[in-house]
Parts: structure tokens; sequence; C-alpha cells
């Protein structure tokens, strides 16, 4: 499938305008997959980009990649697709209110698909370090989801500077309860939480190249 931009933006389109489930917006979602997987930078510096971030993140919570790969390579794009619209949304100058829904997709990313990330990070900390037994194997992982976490939390700490309203959001509120019922992080692993998004994110832009 070879999609230009003009066509593809007018997929998007059609995806935001297009509410509730059913046979329709199963089959635009599964365009656009297909458009996008096969020019992933399409719009990478189009001001789509922030459109392209929510309709990618509908993929996913509507289930429209059968297999589990493939939903996991999804869910990267998605991640770098909403970093680049908050990236592009800064140096543009946009006002805290927008870049807050930006980044909030960001959180409910993580939030909901933090499984989706653990074998990338796991290489990133680990792939010279063979797996010798199942406790290495628990503890890696348990790495990796506490890092994804912080990544989260201090994610939440920037909505919160941008709009100190931040916990009337019912599903932000349910996110942050949840991480700090579970971890307490310090400012030090914070700023490598921050430090490894920026990772992730440059990480994918080159898978994606």
């Amino acid at each position: 499938m070879n999609t230009d931009e003009k066509q593809l933006n007018s997929l998007i389109d059609d995806i935001l305008n297009h509410s509730g489930r059913g046979g329709k917006i199963n089959q635009l979602l599964q365009n656009l997959v297909e458009a996008v997987n096969d020019q992933p930078l399409l719009l990478w510096d189009s001001k789509k980009i922030e459109a392209l971030s929510q309709v990618a993140l509908r993929v996913l919570f509507l289930d429209c990649i059968d297999d589990e790969d493939e939903e996991i390579q999804w869910a990267h794009k998605t991640f770098a697709y909403i970093t680049q619209a908050l990236v592009s949304g800064r140096e543009k100058g946009k006002e805290d209110s927008e870049l807050f829904h930006i980044l909030r997709s960001r959180v409910i990313l993580l939030h909901s698909h933090d499984d989706f990330f653990i074998d990338t990070l796991d290489y990133f900390f680990f792939h010279d370090t063979p797996i010798q037994k199942d406790t290495d194997r628990y503890d890696r992982r348990a790495f990796i989801l506490r890092r994804i976490a912080a990544m989260q939390t201090q994610d939440l700490r920037t909505l919160e500077s941008y709009n100190n309203e931040l916990y009337q959001d019912e599903y932000l509120l349910e996110a942050e309860q949840t991480l700090s019922d579970k971890y307490q992080f310090s400012e030090e692993e914070l700023v490598e939480a921050q430090l490894l998004s920026d990772t992730l994110f440059k990480y994918i832009w080159h898978q994606n190249k």
C-alpha cells in the first residue's frame, strides 16, 4: 500500500470524525496500520503528527492488530509519535493545555501497555548479560517495570506543572494512585526516567528510518 501524505491525512481525519466501535472504524484503523507500517515517518515533521499519535493509540485500545509482535511494534511507533508531537508542540510554543493532552496520551500508553516495552528496555540495560536462571528473568522484569513506572511518574509530574487541576482527570488519578501505592522514586530516578524516555524515543525513530 503506497499512501501519500494527503491520503494519510484524509484517513486520519476520517478516523477522528468516526466515533464508537464496529466494522467501519476497525476497517479505517486497519487501513491506517497498513499505511503507517509502509511509511512510518511520512508525517514525522508534519503538523498532523499529533493527530496521528491520537489515532495510533486508538488502534491499540480497539485491538486492531492480531499479531502480538506487530502490536508491540505499533505501541513503540505510538510512543514515538506522541513524543514527537510533544517535541514539536514545545518548539512551536503551544499552550500548556495543549501539551497536557499530548503528554497525557503518553502516560495512558505506558500505563496500559507497559509490558509492550519490557523487551526493548531489557535490551538497553542487559543486552550483554545472559539470563542464568528463572530468578534472573524475574528480577530483570521487575527492574524494567520499575523504570517504566518512573517514566510515567516523571510524566505525571510534568503534567502537574502544565495544569494544577491534574487530578480532576479520573484516568490520571488512577494511574498516579496505582504507581504511588507500589513505588517511591528518588529525584535521581526521575531524572534518569526522563533520559530513558528520550533514549527510547530516539531508538524507535532510528528503527523506523
